[in-house]
């Protein structure tokens, strides 16, 4: 028998059937491990009743305006965070953090495991003044901890930095301030560094592991 005879025929047929095959792992996989969130601009006027937002508003806030919706897909022990920074002169400060996950734990009940939250700045008056917290509508489970950022004021400039949520690296997708240079998928210090003579509110999100 000659040598080229002993050599695997790959027809059409089963190159195509190779290609479909790795098609459906790949969306199987994508499907069940693989989160995916994006960043909506809300209209003008997105106010909601405090009492919508119980994660992150501490004091009883009397005002909630929505500054961004997300929505997407959160397989079984996957986070959305979004965290409230302070930028001041090119000084950051952390203030708050909020993580959005899925009820369910079963990896069959995945495909149900959309969601579309809002977050808003909640304000209140306390004894140090008017303070805002960072707050959140829509939930199925979320944790929250950190403070309140007290303000003498709030600015009329105000970027949303719409598209898809980093996964693992968070990147800024609410700016509330001074005029600024702000670029998409841009991080805090590098904003901070950018914008070192303003006061600014920021509010970034990442995708991640529980």
């Amino acid at each position: 028998m000659a040598l080229g005879s002993m050599r695997p025929q790959f027809t059409l047929k089963t190159l195509l059937g190779v290609f479909v095959l790795a098609a459906a792992i790949l969306g199987v996989w994508r499907v069940f491990f693989t989160p995916e969130a994006w960043i909506h601009q809300i209209t003008a006027g997105g106010k909601v009743a405090p009492k919508c937002f119980t994660v992150g508003c501490l004091c009883g806030a009397e005002r909630c305006g929505v500054i961004f919706s997300v929505d997407g897909r959160l397989p079984p022990r996957k986070w959305l965070k979004a965290t409230l920074y302070s930028v001041q002169q090119g000084k950051t400060r952390w203030v708050s953090s909020i993580s959005i996950g899925v009820q369910s734990q079963d990896p069959l009940d995945v495909i149900a495991s959309g969601f579309e939250v809002r977050f808003a700045l909640c304000e209140c008056d306390n004894s140090l003044g008017p303070v805002l917290m960072l707050g959140v509508a829509g939930h199925r489970r979320a944790a929250g901890h950190g403070w309140f950022l007290r303000v003498r004021r709030r600015a009329t400039n105000v970027n949303v930095l719409m598209g898809p949520v980093q996964v693992g690296r968070p990147t800024i997708s609410y700016v509330e301030g001074d005029t600024s240079i702000i670029q998409p998928m841009m991080t805090v210090p590098a904003f901070a560094e950018r914008n070192s003579r303003g006061e600014y509110i920021v509010v970034t999100t990442e995708l991640g592991d529980a």
